[in-house]
């Protein structure tokens, strides 16, 4: 059984009881600062400056430029999107969806202390914050009319070779194939909800309801059949910092962040198959859907160290380390079938749920910026790296001692992928006393590439690149009070994905399209 890679969710045909993988991991191990919205509509380029409650995820060393205390809170929407079309499309048609979110990226306080010394450590500064620090929020989508292949016919060549006897519940036994055997949970639902059955007496080769067979055993489709597919991503990372800084003759400026990360992630697949003239298939099917549920949660820690050096006046220089992140995480997932035929029989299958326990280390990220400031704005600049081949999985309770069960996984992550380069851009102005303009740029290089086994080839992931604007409002004539906003959007990336495997001499669609999210936040700030 051949499978093509897809990178936009987990593939309902290949969803079995585990979903871990380089790609899951790559997902947690890859973050997109939010934060306040003056961070992000200046491209989060904050490594040599400080100075905000966002910016505590960037440079810990943020706290000790502060003079003051000063308390935020951010509101944001998040909004994703994309449009597709479908190879070997009868109705050449293109499908679109999109799916909007509202969180709160960032909030947190830092207090200043003065130490009244005239030279060596200046003040000190302890601050909390809670910074989004990835967004895992995304839909992917397809339709096409298609009499070329079916995911019942993908699911019949997939369970070739297994014994008739495996897939069946037999309650007089006790016997459960969702636990008594390794079968992939959706051949064992499809077999159950009569979606494949077994070929001319055989049991052990199957046939797809959407396919027929004739006089010389030649399988083909039955005729046209209108597949439909959407997936929902959602939820992110959040980092708790607990931070301490401290400012050194106003020229050193130095911070230690001990990061919590909370992992809240989930996904939603469904895909049906609807025959447009029933009467064309001899099993008389007239729909069939299936939808895969997955929710992953867990926690991990990392230490953060920072520091900005203002060498000469206006210009400021800064640079951080962040270890190794190492997360304990547990994914916990279902999945559903149904079916109906034309004698008015339907068929609804649900699995139990699956839940599995696992580790994940990520790379440690190093930053280095610089900025420059004047009397009416400035303009800073961040490199970012941060080497993906070092990327780990583990199962859980092994204190990181890598496992053979994750073997070939980071085997693949550690040949497929590669140090990421991460620039960003951003510039402040000051129109009046009491408004600025921002704008920001952030370009992410490639992490690399995930092989497939089967098919011998790989899929090289694209770069990213956001672009972002917005302003500031002081509220007050002291600038005790200010309302940020900001705007950003990622470039639209093209895709491609197939939700099933191809099978035999039968091609499954392929799906392609672009697809962007664009992000608005509202940030109110209070200094005291």
């Amino acid at each position: 059984m051949k499978r093509l890679i897809s990178l936009v969710g987990t593939l309902l045909i290949g969803a079995t009881a585990l979903a871990q993988g380089p790609a899951d991991a790559l997902r947690f191990a890859q973050l997109n600062y939010e934060g306040s919205a003056r961070t992000l509509a200046m491209g989060n380029a904050f490594t040599a400056l400080g100075g905000d409650l966002g910016a505590l995820a960037i440079n810990p060393a943020s706290s000790a430029v502060y003079r003051y205390g000063e308390a935020s809170f951010s509101l944001g929407y998040n909004n994703a999107s994309m449009s597709t079309t479908c190879r070997d499309d009868l109705l050449n048609s293109s499908y679109s969806g999109r799916m909007g979110r509202i969180n709160v990226p960032n909030a947190g306080v830092v207090a200043s202390m003065e130490t009244g010394n005239v030279s060596g450590l200046f003040n000190f500064s302890f601050g909390f914050g809670v910074n989004r620090i990835a967004s895992f929020n995304s839909v992917s989508c397809g339709s096409c009319r298609t009499n070329q292949s079916t995911m019942l016919g993908s699911l019949a060549a997939a369970a070739s070779g297994i014994d008739e006897s495996v897939l069946a519940f037999d309650q007089d036994a006790g016997y459960n194939p969702y636990s008594g055997s390794n079968v992939p949970w959706n051949i064992i639902q499809a077999y159950d909800a009569y979606a494949i059955s077994p070929l001319n007496g055989s049991t052990t080769s199957y046939i797809g309801s959407t396919e027929n067979i004739d006089e010389f055993d030649v399988i083909t489709v039955g005729g046209p059949i209108d597949q439909l597919y959407f997936c929902k991503n959602q939820g992110g990372i959040y980092e708790f910092e607990m931070n301490i800084g401290g400012n050194f003759g106003d020229k050193l400026y130095l911070g230690a962040n001990l990061n919590i990360h909370i992992v809240d992630y989930k996904v939603v697949e469904f895909y049906s198959e609807t025959p447009v003239n029933p009467i064309e298939f001899q099993d008389g099917i007239t729909y069939f859907a299936t939808q895969y549920d997955q929710k992953t949660e867990g926690a991990g820690v990392n230490l953060k160290l920072g520091d900005i050096y203002n060498p000469i006046p206006g210009l400021r220089l800064g640079a951080t380390f962040q270890t190794p992140t190492f997360y304990s995480l547990t994914d916990v997932w279902n999945r559903a079938m149904k079916t109906e035929f034309d004698n008015g029989n339907e068929y609804y299958r649900e699995s139990p749920d699956g839940a599995y326990e696992y580790q994940l280390v990520t790379p440690l990220r190093w930053s280095i910026g610089a900025a420059y400031t004047g009397n009416k704005g400035l303009i800073s600049i961040d490199y970012e790296s941060v080497n993906y081949s070092s990327t780990r999985l583990d199962v859980a309770n092994k204190k990181f001692n890598i496992d053979p069960v994750f073997n070939t996984d980071n085997r693949k992550m550690n040949e497929g992928f590669t140090t990421s380069h991460l620039l960003r851009v951003g510039a402040e102005y000051w129109a009046t006393e009491m408004i600025a303009a921002r704008l920001g740029y952030n370009l992410y290089t490639t992490p690399g590439s995930l092989l497939d086994d089967d098919l011998k080839v790989s899929y090289t992931y694209p770069a990213t690149q956001f672009v972002s604007a917005g302003l500031g409002f002081k509220l007050d004539d002291e600038g005790d009070f200010s309302l940020d906003i900001a705007y950003q959007r990622m470039l639209p990336q093209y895709d491609f994905f197939s939700v099933y495997s191809d099978y035999d001499t039968f091609k499954a669609p392929v799906f392609s399209g672009d697809h962007t999210t664009d992000k608005l936040i509202l940030s109110l700030v209070l200094r005291f």
